[in-house]
């Protein structure tokens, strides 16, 4: 019997040292990555810290590469990966950006960030500190941007020159709807503008829908921002003039 007792006890200290020796490697476990965690929030709070500088560098780094580059890469339309791209699309980046203020569709920018680069592009949006004090004048951006006004003369300039006649026009690949000119436009037998009707007018159910039918098309462009069409809109329901 003692024997017995002996080897069972025997039997229990071992399962305790067993135990023992999980709990210790699992705290060493859980203390080991502790110093990673603690790096990455370092590194997040240093990022925060950074300066923000008016040159290209900071401004990739706080704006163009968190907010905008996920979207207008290299295979988009508007391309904003480089500062030769930047620097072609500077007055539209300020329309949007501080004007219209539609861009970042998902997020929003402080208002250090819309400051910072207010001052940036009014400076000419130069690519160094040494840049920043060489530019004598002005950058194009600076000049009244125009803006789409709810009238047939602007919306054409603006929007359907630019975004669409390149395939709704004689010889393009959605020749079918022709919207050259005003009374292309107002005599299509689908019904694209009736006017006071902005919400049966074809026109708009093509602008606003979300499926792969949406105009522009999903595959091409991105769509139309909110005022853009806000303003179609109106210019419909005022009764769609050629103005």
């Amino acid at each position: 019997m003692q024997i017995r007792v002996s080897f069972l006890r025997r039997i229990g200290f071992g399962l305790s040292i067993v135990a023992l020796v999980g709990v210790v490697a699992l705290v060493e476990l859980g203390c080991s990555s502790k110093p990673d965690d603690a790096k990455t929030e370092q590194a997040l709070v240093q990022k925060k810290l950074e300066p923000f500088e008016l040159d290209y560098p900071s401004m990739r780094a706080r704006i163009f590469t968190p907010y905008c580059v996920g979207c207008h890469g290299e295979r988009s339309r508007v391309n904003l990966a480089t500062y030769e791209n930047i620097r072609q699309n500077l007055a539209a980046i300020e329309r949007v950006t501080l004007i219209e203020k539609s861009m970042p569709k998902n997020a929003k920018l402080t208002e250090e960030e819309l400051s910072r680069l207010g001052e940036w592009l009014a400076m000419g949006a130069p690519e160094s500190k040494t840049q920043s004090q060489e530019l004598p004048t002005p950058l194009p951006s600076e000049q009244p941007v125009e803006v789409v006004a709810a009238k047939f003369s602007s919306i054409k300039k603006l929007v359907i020159d630019q975004k669409c006649v390149s395939c709704h026009s004689a010889g393009g690949s959605a020749s079918g709807v022709n919207l050259t000119s005003y009374r292309e436009l107002m005599g299509s037998p689908r019904e694209l503008v009736i006017a006071g009707n902005p919400d049966e007018s074809g026109l708009m159910i093509a602008l606003t829908r979300t499926d792969s039918k949406r105009m522009p098309p999903p595959k091409n462009t991105e769509a139309l921002d909110a005022p853009t069409i806000e303003v179609i809109r109106q210019w419909i329901d005022q009764g769609a003039l050629n103005d």
